[in-house]
């Protein structure tokens, strides 16, 4: 696997995954009194980019590489997942989520259901259940 880059993600610039940013933030909505959790979040700038638009974002990957690279930014809001773990890392377990997001994540899982399955019982864990 090849080391995460901090690759600057400023206005103008072309990232690997800014043509999926104005989508998803359609899709996030303008209600920044919300908490996200981008699952896959690599090295951390998409949720990087939200965090500084005024979003409360946390993020986890199973690359430590690339959450270094995410914290060098943002320290207290990226974390290593183990991904063969049914729980978020300690750091997250009392945290409540409002939405997940993850970008090109599921086509790289030998278990997609089972993920739906974690971010179905992340979102669980707020009062009244899932928010669709």
């Amino acid at each position: 696997m090849s080391e995460y880059k901090d690759y600057g993600w400023e206005e103008g610039a072309t990232h690997a995954h800014s043509y999926l940013y104005n989508d998803l933030k359609a899709m996030i909505g303008s209600d920044k009194n919300i908490t996200i959790l981008d699952i896959g979040c690599g090295n951390g700038e998409m949720a990087n980019r939200l965090i500084s638009e005024g979003y409360d974002v946390y993020g986890t990957d199973g690359s430590e590489s690339g959450i270094n690279v995410a914290k060098k930014k943002n320290q207290d809001r990226f974390f290593v997942q183990d991904i063969n773990s049914k729980l978020l890392p300690i750091e997250l377990q009392d945290k409540k989520f409002d939405k997940i997001i993850s970008t090109e994540v599921i086509e790289h899982l030998y278990n997609p259901r089972g993920y739906i399955e974690f971010c179905k019982n992340v979102l669980m864990k707020n009062e009244g259940g899932v928010k669709w």
